[in-house]
């Protein structure tokens, strides 16, 4: 989930040309799943007056040894985007779409007293970045079941978590009379706090009369992550055995089996 207008630009200061990346997710970052798919628009245009030609070149890359770019390096044409395809590395976590632009222009030096005018070739360069994350998905499903008297066919659903609308999680079902199916959405966030959450399916005005399933609150969990886990479990089972040491410790010694006069 990009800056709506311009990507942060790490630029040198001779640049007089800018650029842009873009995305249509209306968020400051995309999140995509491992090995997802991410589109950008790079976005090309010279600000700089009286140059006699000009044109552009790009090479894009992401900060991972997996992943990629698709069309990851050629041409520019001024103020005519440029799709950017990323498909991400098989880890989570955030990561750096960085596209390097160098720009290769002519000027005209005009005549001087004591010298000719000449035509001079020049370059510069331009550095834009864009950031992303990569998070495992939240599979969430239900199950419903049609104890209506028609088969339902393409009927509007959307998801909900702690009774908000996930805005992009719209979609169909399709169930028989007397039949169930399963209805799942792949929830990537990363807003999501440790701990219990609800979700619950609900369908358009009308659309699912007769089904069951929907509407109901259901519960998941997302939790601090497997070392974070581990680590609190070992903590519990030392505290355990601690306790049983100091028990075992603290327990007087029964001298059973030994003659009463030595007792």
């Amino acid at each position: 989930m990009l800056f709506s207008g311009a990507a942060a630009v790490v630029a040198d200061d001779s640049a007089a040309f800018s650029a842009t990346i873009t995305d249509d997710s209306g968020l400051d970052y995309q999140i995509v799943e491992p090995k997802g798919s991410l589109t950008y628009t790079l976005t090309y245009t010279e600000e700089e007056e009286g140059l006699k030609s000009y044109s552009a070149t790009y090479n894009a890359t992401i900060n991972a040894s997996t992943g990629s770019v698709s069309t990851s390096s050629g041409s520019l044409t001024e103020k005519v985007g440029k799709t950017l395809t990323v498909t991400a590395p098989e880890d989570t976590g955030t990561y750096k779409l960085t596209v390097v632009i160098t720009e290769k222009y002519t000027v005209e030096i005009p005549a001087t007293d004591d010298k000719a005018a000449e035509t001079v070739e020049k370059s510069r360069t331009l550095t834009v970045e864009e950031m992303f994350k990569v998070v495992e998905p939240i599979e969430l499903k239900v199950t419903v079941k049609n104890n209506g008297h028609v088969d339902i066919i393409d009927a509007d659903v959307s998801f909900f978590v702690d009774g908000v609308k996930i805005e992009d999680s719209n979609t169909t079902y399709s169930v028989a009379v007397g039949e169930t199916t399963d209805i799942t959405y792949k929830y990537l966030t990363d807003k999501l706090s440790a701990g219990s959450h609800t979700f619950q399916v609900k369908p358009s005005e009308n659309a699912s009369v007769g089904v069951l399933g929907l509407d109901e609150e259901h519960t998941f969990y997302i939790d601090q992550g497997s070392t974070d886990y581990m680590s609190y479990i070992m903590a519990i089972i030392f505290i355990v055995i601690l306790i049983g040491c100091a028990w075992v410790l603290r327990k007087p010694v029964k001298n059973y089996g030994k003659p009463k006069n030595r007792r």
